[in-house]
């Protein structure tokens, strides 16, 4: 994730936030949403991840594969 600096004036208008917030443009147009870091951190503890350890690591010591440029060559093809 590519991070954004904030002006010390914003920066101060979030800090405390304990809701999530709606950034829009000057014509109310959305442009993403605010979470405190609070908030995102409860939410990444409460997700369950549906695979064991056991499956996990079985996955990342499988050989084979292909690059993320592979991948797309092959959804181009018809």
């Amino acid at each position: 994730m590519d991070p954004i600096v904030v002006n010390p004036e914003l920066s101060t208008r979030l800090h405390g936030l304990d809701r999530q917030v709606a950034f829009v443009d000057d014509n109310g147009e959305p442009l993403g949403m605010f979470i405190p870091m609070s908030s995102y951190r409860q939410w990444l503890a409460s997700v369950e991840i549906p695979f064991s350890q056991e499956e996990i690591e079985r996955w990342r010591a499988e050989k084979g594969g292909s690059s993320l440029k592979e991948f797309w060559a092959r959804m181009e093809q018809p």
